[in-house]
């Protein structure tokens, strides 16, 4: 074995997971949005959401004490969860050496016009989309993803 396969090997082994960046993306980036909640009760919001990324349940136990609303608290976590899981999946392709990345709307019914335009398109992993996102997430609620290629 050369050593360029063993390095391959070390750094395949320790690269973060698109989870894991998805996590460090909410504790620096997350809820840059909400302007109406003390420094404190957002601090609490990044937390509950990064320790319970795949975990709507418990991140509403751990939230349920904060005074916000059910449907608020349901808007705030699917919406931070799915921007930072975009942002992790850029990060995580770019070290796995993509080269594009594609928009790709959802399909659903209730996906928006402006998502069902952007469906297809590709441009190079480092550059924005057409719209100005360099992830597929528009707006609160978007479902949309994005797909890297190499």
């Amino acid at each position: 074995m050369n050593n360029g396969s063993i390095n391959e090997q070390l750094f395949a082994f320790v690269r973060p997971s698109r989870t894991s960046l998805a996590k460090q993306y909410i504790r620096q980036h997350g809820l840059a949005k909400i302007e109406d909640l003390s420094t404190e009760t957002l601090s609490h919001l990044k937390t509950a959401i990064a320790s319970n990324l795949s975990n709507k349940v418990g991140f509403l136990k751990a939230t349920s004490g904060l005074g916000i609303d059910k449907q608020r608290l349901d808007l705030i976590f699917d919406n931070e969860v799915h921007e930072a899981l975009e942002i992790g999946g850029l990060k995580y392709a770019r070290t796995e050496g993509a080269a594009t990345k594609t928009w790709e709307a959802s399909g659903a019914d209730n996906c928006c016009p402006d998502c069902e335009e952007m469906d297809g398109e590709s441009v190079p992993l480092d550059s924005d989309f057409s719209n100005g996102c360099s992830v597929a997430h528009l707006h609160p609620g978007c479902n949309c993803e994005t797909s890297y290629q190499k």
